[in-house]
């Protein structure tokens, strides 16, 4: 079972402080945006103990699609890992071509990555991958977009078009709006800032959320 939160590794987190949160319970873990060594320690001691325990994702922003492979293999060898859980293709505003898809499929047939996920700020490009869901034609299983208390419209343009059965997984991102709704500096007078635990329910309340991420 995944967590409804997960970890990424931009934000430096300690080796330990990673460790810790996974014997809280979050299990799901995203060394994405920025490979940080610590956080890579800390897949790599977690593996060892349960791998079966941890969800792990590799993010790869490449636009050679030649690249994905070396790109998740060095991955794999820092954190001494046979596989990914998830190989995510990050901030793909246009669709991912063919070429994308073969370089997922020829590292899911060596058992390096299990499932492919995209992240998209195109609302409309994620209505048509659902569409494609929904229709049994999709590569992707997990698609990850922006939503927070400012950042609303994944309620219009998103959220009502998630296919119900079968559902793809949802995660969102950028609950806090990188550490804006926290500042009491851009709050009405008068008014208490959030706590980011605020702004994690808030994004949570979304039936059609899986997972929220922390520091992508």
């Amino acid at each position: 079972m995944v967590s409804r939160l997960g970890i990424g590794s931009s934000y430096g987190a300690s080796t330990s402080v990673i460790e810790e949160a996974v014997e809280r319970y979050v299990n799901f873990l995203y060394w994405g945006t920025v490979r940080r060594p610590a956080f890579g320690r800390a897949i790599r001691n977690l593996a060892r103990r349960n791998r079966d325990g941890v969800v792990l994702t590799v993010q790869s922003y490449s636009r050679i699609p030649a690249l994905i492979s070396p790109s998740v293999e060095v991955a794999l060898r820092r954190a001494g890992l046979d596989y990914f859980d998830i190989l995510l293709l990050g901030m793909r505003n246009e669709r991912p071509g063919p070429a994308y898809i073969d370089a997922f499929e020829r590292l899911r047939e060596q058992g390096k990555v299990r499932f492919l996920a995209l992240s998209t700020h195109n609302r409309p490009l994620l209505r048509s991958l659902f569409d494609e869901y929904r229709e049994g034609k999709s590569p992707y299983d997990i698609f990850m977009l922006r939503y927070n208390a400012v950042h609303r419209g994944a309620e219009r343009d998103a959220f009502p078009y998630v296919p119900i059965r079968p559902q793809p997984g949802m995660i969102a991102y950028t609950a806090t709006r990188w550490g804006d709704l926290l500042d009491p500096g851009k709050m009405p007078a008068g008014e208490p800032s959030p706590t980011a635990g605020d702004c994690y329910r808030f994004v949570l309340h979304q039936p059609s959320v899986d997972l929220v991420l922390c520091g992508p």
